[in-house]
């Protein structure tokens, strides 16, 4: 904790400083403010893979800065005053793409003579009402980007940047999409969902993978979607309430699954969010009144809310690779902006002291391990794994063996759904029970010939799996998991006695399925 502590003071006296700082023996990070003449426009910031250069788009021209030192190394005439530009580093940071709202083509720049060294005229794509581009995104590599459709039914498609060739459509995006990014390999594509959320798609296909859909969904103007540099995750705003504008929500998904894996509140909404290449910082920044946001996703901790010595609409980006990150602002009392560029801070793993965890610490563990946020659970289970005893001692509390009593329970509501008399009733139970005894009910929905038991069972199961799962049994499957990864002798026996518990019952089939892939691992 006290590493916390220092560091958050390390970082509020840099975020203090508005000149180039220099290297100081034993400092976290550098930062640097580099100030822009003119207000930088909405996407206008890229940072080269390294992060060792930085362009800043203003209403007229780009200019190229050296992030360490804020020697200028081009600049780039605009032929146009874009309100919005997407600019993409190519061919080592010594060439530009950019595409800018108001301009008629994307084009590529020679950032030694600041020439122009092609440009291909924007696809004939339907273009949104107002300034806007008909080019929604730029891959990581500027090879290929993603247009709007040339109606207003028509799919969003990828072209080829250098042949202007068209790709595929994208599989379930007819209408006005606002957001789409390509994942830092360009495999994938986020781009807005008609429900509210994200559609992942194959960038190479066009063909629908997923839906990533928060709990409160419909339409809105989420500005941003952001993928983690290894590309497992994405970030993404979500209101608190259905027809809330404001993202006061900003939720982590993994693009594998479509799983939720954190969640994290802000009263005044996010504008945008970057990742860390460590997995597990995340930057962003809320609005009104442009606050910077620091927080570490795997010990579920805020590490620093700063409001800049600028005022405006903040927004903030990352280098490809996630190693720097850039703050955007506006000058106050001048039409001007100001960027701040900082290596990502790395933080300690949070280790538990020589003596190993406290019981106060132990609850913690705890609770992170059963909670929502699933950067924490796989912390927090790597955390205990050199404490194994109290790790065990610790699950063994809190998990029993389910009793056969229970599971007679549930076959005798089972049998009774043949009596038309208590059906409705034994209906009723049996939801309360479902989680529990879903293997058990998934068995006998199986074996049950066709007809209003196996309709009703069906029911019983569908409606479970639009329902959140009890805590108590989140806890028990979640300290399962924590003695299959433990993998000592005393692990092996609290699950051995679990998986001994009532057949048919969730947490025993766990247990037996940990068992089994700790016998199936190599030794």
């Amino acid at each position: 904790m006290t590493c916390r502590r220092t560091l958050v003071a390390v970082l509020s006296a840099l975020l203090a400083v508005t000149a180039t700082a220099a290297d100081e023996p034993g400092s976290i990070f550098r930062f640097t403010r580099h100030d822009h003449p003119v207000p930088v426009v909405r996407d206008g910031v890229a940072l080269s893979p390294g992060g060792k250069r930085a362009a800043i788009a203003g209403r007229d021209a780009i200019v190229v800065v050296e992030t360490r030192t804020g020697q200028r190394v081009a600049e780039v005439k605009l032929p146009a005053r874009p309100t919005q530009v997407r600019l993409v580093f190519a061919a080592g940071a010594t060439a530009l793409t950019s595409d800018a709202a108001e301009d008629t083509a994307a084009r590529v720049w020679d950032l030694k003579s600041g020439e122009q060294l092609r440009a291909w005229p924007h696809p004939k794509a339907r273009w949104a009402p107002g300034p806007a581009s008909p080019v929604l995104a730029l891959d990581h590599r500027a090879e290929r980007m993603v247009c709007r459709g040339t109606t207003e039914s028509a799919k969003l498609r990828v072209y080829d940047v250098a042949t202007r060739t068209p790709g595929a459509e994208v599989e379930g995006t007819t209408g006005n999409f606002l957001r789409v990014a390509f994942s830092p390999d360009g495999k994938r594509l986020v781009c807005s969902s008609t429900a509210g959320g994200l559609l992942v798609a194959d960038a190479m296909t066009g063909k629908k993978v997923r839906e990533l859909l928060p709990d409160n969904t419909g339409p809105r103007m989420s500005v941003f979607a952001t993928f983690s540099p290894d590309g497992k995750y994405v970030a993404d705003g979500e209101p608190s309430r259905p027809g809330d504008p404001t993202l006061r929500y900003l939720s982590v998904w993994r693009v594998a699954d479509g799983k939720r894996c954190a969640r994290v509140f802000a009263d005044n909404g996010f504008t945008s969010a970057a990742f860390a290449d460590d997995g597990r910082t995340l930057a962003a920044c809320r609005g009104p009144g442009g606050t910077f946001y620091l927080y570490d996703l795997a010990t579920d901790t805020l590490h620093l809310s700063k409001q800049f010595d600028t005022v405006g609409a903040h927004f903030v980006t990352a280098s490809p690779d996630g190693t720097v990150l850039a703050v955007v602002g506006t000058i106050p009392g001048a039409d001007a902006a100001s960027v701040h560029i900082t290596p990502f801070p790395r933080y300690d793993d949070d280790s538990f002291g020589p003596t190993g965890p406290t019981d106060k610490e132990l609850a913690e563990s705890w609770d992170g391990i059963v909670g929502d946020n699933e950067f924490r659970k796989v912390h927090e289970i790597a955390r205990l794994r050199p404490h194994a005893d109290k790790a065990v001692a610790l699950a063994r509390q809190k998990v029993q063996p389910v009793p056969d009593l229970f599971r007679r329970r549930a076959e005798d509501l089972v049998e009774n759904l043949a009596s038309p008399d208590i059906r409705d009733k034994v209906m009723e139970n049996l939801h309360l029970m479902a989680h529990e005894f879903e293997p058990l009910l998934e068995s006998a929905r199986t074996k049950a010939p066709e007809g209003d038991v196996r309709n009703r069972l069906t029911a019983v199961l569908a409606k479970m799996k639009e329902t959140p799962p009890p805590e108590k049994l989140t806890a028990v499957v979640r300290a399962v998991e924590v003695l299959g990864q433990l993998g000592t002798p005393e692990a092996r026996k609290v699950l051995e006695e679990l998986a001994a518990g009532a057949a048919g019952a969730k947490v025993t089939e766990e247990a037996a399925a940990a068992l089994k892939r700790a016998a199936d691992k190599p030794r």
